[in-house]
């Protein structure tokens, strides 16, 4: 919090990772991370792609494969 409130307000206390993170860069770089990662928009177009399965034959899968690893 102290050296980097920007950042600090953006994590949750318990996101140990990330905290981590956010210090290393601090002590290596001597910049804050809020400071080094400037929000760029992205180069080119995003496009996302979902699939979806019908939740019955999601779970017939899983306890097909739950079988067979108990075998």
């Amino acid at each position: 919090m102290q050296l980097d409130p920007e950042e600090a307000m953006k994590l949750h206390p318990k996101s140990t990772r990330y905290i981590v993170r956010a210090l290393e860069i601090f002590y290596k770089s001597g910049a804050k991370k809020t400071d080094t990662f400037i929000s760029q928009p992205p180069q080119w177009p995003l496009l996302m792609i979902g699939l979806r399965r019908e939740k019955e034959d999601t779970n017939k899968k899983i306890n097909a494969r739950v079988r067979e690893m108990l075998k």
